[in-house]
């Protein structure tokens, strides 16, 4: 059981933004259990994603081991293509 955060998911985020998705995040590791999990599809399958303002956290969900993974944050309009690059 853990949540766990990619290296330097928030690094080119501001401050006050980073703190209003941790707050987020940390809402969705408490709520995790209850929460319907939104899947990417096609080329990101596997991932989920959860929505902040115009932010994207995208994560990886794994129900048996209770992990929960951070892999990547960022603005709606970047962070599927940077998603797609990283990960494919």
């Amino acid at each position: 059981m853990s949540l766990l955060y990619s290296s330097n998911v928030l690094t080119n985020i501001p401050k006050t933004d980073a703190s209003r998705i941790m707050k987020k995040i940390d809402w969705l590791w408490t709520n995790r259990e209850y929460v319907n999990h939104l899947p990417l599809g096609e080329n990101l399958n596997g991932f989920f994603k959860l929505r902040v303002g115009i932010y994207r956290v995208l994560y990886e969900w794994d129900p048996s081991k209770d992990d929960l993974r951070i892999c990547l944050i960022g603005t709606r309009d970047t962070v599927y293509r940077d998603a797609d690059k990283k990960f494919n």
